[in-house]
């Protein structure tokens, strides 16, 4: 419709009348408007191996054994990037959901009675956790959280480079 209008201007300007049938055809053009249809965002489907399934399920098998009063719960809907912690990666954030670990704060307020008991429960390599300081990590992560700052923070950071965030 727009391009006719654009004609029809444009033929005005030379000083051209338009037909009385071009002037019909220009109002018969119908404006459809294009259905949006608004739903919830749509949670990517991974493909995991057989082996993968059975070391989660093995994971979500060691979960009722885990005290979350002190560390506290949270849901998938809730849940940060845990893979921003240098040292986790897709797979060990899987694990973490498993264990229903979900957030920078509640890795933040491991102790080390937790961090033996995640390290055990997601079969990770003991010491891990406490050489890649995700303790630090995420209660820096909390703050910077709490400000709204971790989007510019995130650009100056050079260790943070390559992840996303």
């Amino acid at each position: 419709m727009l391009y006719l209008l654009l004609l029809r201007r444009r033929s005005r300007r030379r000083g051209k009348k338009w037909s009385r049938n071009q002037q019909q055809n220009c109002l018969k053009v119908k404006v459809v408007k294009p259905e949006i249809k608004v739903t919830a965002p749509e949670v990517k489907a991974v493909k995991l191996s057989a082996k993968e399934e059975a070391a989660l399920a093995r994971v979500r098998a060691k979960a009722s054994k885990f005290d979350y009063s002190r560390i506290g719960s949270a849901s998938y809907g809730q849940r940060d990037n845990l893979q921003l912690v240098i040292g986790i990666g897709p797979f060990i954030e899987r694990k973490l959901h498993a264990l229903d670990i979900y957030t920078f704060h509640q890795v933040s307020k491991f102790l080390k009675k937790d961090v033996e008991q995640v390290t055990d429960a997601i079969e990770f390599f003991p010491g891990r956790i406490e050489r890649d300081e995700w303790i630090r990590q995420c209660a820096e992560f909390v703050k910077l959280k709490q400000k709204g700052t971790l989007d510019q923070e995130w650009e100056k950071r050079p260790d943070w480079k390559g992840k996303k965030k």
